[in-house]
């Protein structure tokens, strides 16, 4: 299935964006542990169902499809349930991901992990039992996911877990959203520079509210960027434990006032004030294509850096962004590693209209759409894929006033 996406004149509307996958999934994971029963209310997206489907599960395989948290929270949930016996696997893309710094911090604690066909990659074989833990070191420029995995299972573990984070910390906002939401569970933890030390002993059940994801604000952004309409964000909290709510600040500079009240967030066209917007993008990887589409959309060259860990997400979101950009006329390079830059030039759009393939990836197809607002139309193949983070995304786009027509190119007529 294909998506012609058209856009013209949009309207200002209210948008109910999904809850925070983020926050989601690590309350699913703090609830378990803390002997709570498991709700489905917040399963808005894929990845978040399939967290909560997986936990409390009895098979023996257990698919987690493309939904990267799944895999590294529930590695470390299996490793440290005793007497139970998982095959964790996923799907062909999760299995080229790798997980193989978290395997061996665990099996330092004392979990039992067998790696089922590539070494240091999924599927796994997961005997669950009493890890010791103790002194475990880790290195910080793969995954913060690595990290909040061992962390939400440190306090089950025998001598509790002192943590040593080698080296840059990437998505640092996310460890520090996982420590907070441990102590809303009891959890004791103390923390010194690179050191996290986390006591052992029991969660205690608690009730968080599960706020919108600002992540899914970040399209929203754009659209407000580009268009030059207002729109209005439900549930979206100032007072944050999403570090991808610096977009506030960073759209700032691209044109976007954000202003907060009773709870909800009002975009409204503002001064654009960045003539060459820079940014490092090591604590917010996942708004790094938003950004980036966003100043070209606009005509601003742009320098991110802090994508190091970009190629391993759900597809090689610096390559692909590359190649998609190129199908409507933007040439963005990667200079260094972990980096993308454009600098101001434009090409000749080699599809028309384009025919944007976004790989598998939620980001790279939502992060595309709005695009239409430059081109008069875009083509996103496989629009499914939003599913993953924001299943409602292109009904939400259409009340905007985008012009969505699906058709199956399988369907048209041969000469």
């Amino acid at each position: 299935m294909i998506y012609r996406i058209g856009a013209h004149t949009l309207q200002p509307c209210r948008i109910e964006l999904p809850p925070s996958k983020s926050i989601a999934n690590r309350i699913t994971l703090l609830r378990a542990l803390a002997g709570m029963p498991q709700t489905t209310d917040n399963a808005a997206c894929n990845d978040i169902a399939a967290m909560q489907h997986a936990i409390g599960n009895t098979d023996n395989i257990i698919d987690i499809g493309d939904a990267g948290t799944a895999m590294r929270f529930l590695t470390a949930y299996y490793a440290s349930t005793p007497g139970t016996q998982h095959i964790l696997t996923g799907s062909p893309r999760m299995q080229q991901r790798p997980i193989g710094a978290l395997v061996e911090a665990l099996r330092a604690a004392g979990a039992s992990i067998r790696y089922i066909d590539k070494e240091g990659f999924p599927p796994l074989a997961i005997q669950g039992g009493l890890l010791q833990g103790g002194e475990i070191t880790i290195k910080g420029d793969i995954s913060s996911q690595f990290i909040t995995a061992l962390l939400l299972v440190a306090p089950l573990m025998r001598d509790g877990l002192h943590l040593t984070i080698i080296g840059n910390i990437v998505s640092r906002p996310y460890i520090e959203m996982t420590i907070e939401l441990m102590r809303s569970f009891g959890a004791t933890i103390t923390c010194h520079d690179n050191s996290i030390t986390v006591a052992p002993g029991e969660y205690n059940p608690a009730c968080i509210e599960i706020e919108s994801d600002w992540s899914a604000a970040s399209y929203w952004y754009e659209t407000v960027a580009v268009s030059r309409t207002p729109m209005r964000l439900k549930t979206l909290w100032r007072n944050t434990l999403q570090g991808d709510a610096r977009i506030a600040s960073y759209f700032g500079q691209l044109g976007v006032a954000t202003s907060y009240d009773n709870g909800d967030v009002t975009l409204s066209p503002g001064p654009v004030t960045a003539q060459n917007f820079i940014a490092d993008l090591a604590d917010t990887p996942d708004i790094a294509q938003t950004l980036a589409m966003t100043c070209a959309l606009k005509g601003i060259p742009f320098q991110l850096t802090g994508l190091g860990n970009l190629p391993l997400k759900e597809c090689d979101r610096i390559a692909v962004l590359i190649s998609e950009a190129r199908k409507i006329g933007f040439a963005f390079t990667s200079p260094v590693a972990g980096t993308i830059e454009w600098s101001g030039n434009r090409i000749p759009s080699p599809h028309t209209p384009s025919c944007i393939d976004p790989h598998g990836d939620h980001r790279m197809a939502m992060t595309f759409a709005p695009a239409a607002l430059v081109t008069g139309e875009i083509s996103i193949s496989n629009p499914d894929v939003v599913a993953k983070s924001y299943p409602h995304f292109w009904d939400d786009l259409q009340r905007a006033g985008y012009v969505i027509t699906p058709y199956d190119p399988k369907e048209e007529v041969q000469p």
